[in-house]
C-alpha cells in the first residue's frame, strides 16, 4: 500500500495547525457518535496530540511601513490600520464604484 501511495502524484497540501484542530474535532465528534451507536468501544482521537495553535500578533502598519518598503516583507500575517490611514484610504477611494463594499 505504501508503494501505491508513493506512486501517487504530489497533490497533497500541507495543513496548518488550526486546520488540524478542526479535523481532529470532526473526527472526535464522528467517533463519539460511533461509540453511542456501539459500533466502536473507544475513541482513538483521545490519544492524538496536536501542537497548540497560536494566533499571530496583529501589528500596526504605521509602525512598520518603513521596514516593509525597504524589505518588501510583511512583518506579520495580520496587519491593521489606525483610524488616520483608514480615513485617508476611504477618502481616496470615495469615487470608486466599489466604495460601498
Amino acid at each position: 500500500m505504501k508503494d501505491a501511495i508513493d506512486a501517487m502524484p504530489p497533490f497533497r497540501r500541507v495543513t496548518g495547525p488550526a486546520i488540524r484542530l478542526h479535523i481532529k474535532a470532526t473526527l472526535r465528534a464522528a467517533l463519539n457518535d460511533a461509540i453511542e451507536q456501539q459500533i466502536i468501544t473507544f475513541n482513538p482521537t483521545a490519544h492524538v496530540e496536536i501542537a497548540p495553535v497560536r494566533k499571530p500578533k496583529a501589528l500596526v502598519w504605521s509602525d512598520v511601513v518603513a521596514k516593509w518598503e525597504q524589505t518588501g516583507e510583511r512583518p506579520s500575517p495580520v496587519m491593521v490600520w489606525t483610524p488616520q490611514p483608514t480615513g485617508s484610504f476611504l477618502d481616496f477611494v470615495a469615487d470608486d464604484r466599489l466604495y460601498a463594499m
